[in-house]
């Protein structure tokens, strides 16, 4: 059943994700039926079978005209509300590490109308995610949460759901992996109601591509950034 009509929106930045798409998008195809929805795969010139994979299944695919994940997410973001009119908007990996199934537990709160953000926290499972990795998603998200003054613990994960209005008029500055703290930060200015769901995290299914010394200095641009926004007013 399609509650509320609303139009929803999956959007998929990838980068050679051969391994893990058809699965990802079998899961959300199956877990959406019923649901006025689209999936969005925005690819960044893969080299392998993803783009096939991508239009086997019936997705729309658009070719990635600028770099990095963030530029991928702002070009689907902005397409499937300025062509498709989406509602709700979720965002997720093609890699496989995120179970299809979980999209219903970060979109029917929304669908609900009791919130207007909801974040995966990620619980991962052995060997999904190196001690560095998650060491530094720690400090990051405990610095992003008491900055933006949240109440999440995992603001860098890959996988969230917001109704549109978080994307209209929006200015994204990072193409990166930083992207996530943008997106928190707007959704606050914009005085958004932001909850986290706990999903199970999977091992990754191909080559990860996230420099997790890269990622951090990008994010650390970013909350410097926000700060310096924030004592400007």
């Amino acid at each position: 059943m399609n509650l509320n009509g609303n139009k929803i929106a999956v959007i998929i930045p990838t980068l050679n994700e051969e391994k893990g798409l058809g699965l990802v998008l079998d899961g959300l195809n199956k877990s959406l039926a019923g649901f006025n929805y689209k999936i969005v795969v925005v690819d960044g010139n893969s080299i392998d079978r993803t783009v096939e994979i991508a239009k086997d299944n019936g997705v729309t695919v658009i070719k990635q005209r600028g770099t990095g994940y963030g530029d991928a997410l702002c070009e689907g973001l902005n397409y499937a509300v300025s062509q498709f009119g989406s509602d709700i908007l979720v965002i997720t990996d093609g890699d496989a590490s995120y179970p299809s199934r979980s999209i219903m537990k970060i979109i029917k709160p929304i669908l609900s109308g009791k919130v207007d953000m909801i974040v995966a926290r990620r619980c991962p499972l052995p060997g999904s995610m190196p001690a560095i990795n998650r060491f530094g998603n720690v400090i990051i998200s405990l610095i992003v949460r008491n900055l933006l003054n949240l109440n999440i613990h995992d603001t860098q994960s890959g996988s969230m759901a917001f109704r549109n209005r978080l994307v209209k008029g929006l200015i994204i500055k990072t193409k990166s992996w930083a992207v996530n703290t943008e997106l928190l930060k707007e959704a606050t200015r914009k005085r958004m109601t932001i909850r986290e769901v706990n999903v199970t995290y999977h091992p990754r299914k191909g080559k990860t591509k996230l420099n997790i010394i890269k990622g951090g200095i990008m994010n650390l641009i970013v909350i410097l950034r926000t700060l310096r926004d924030m004592l400007r007013f």
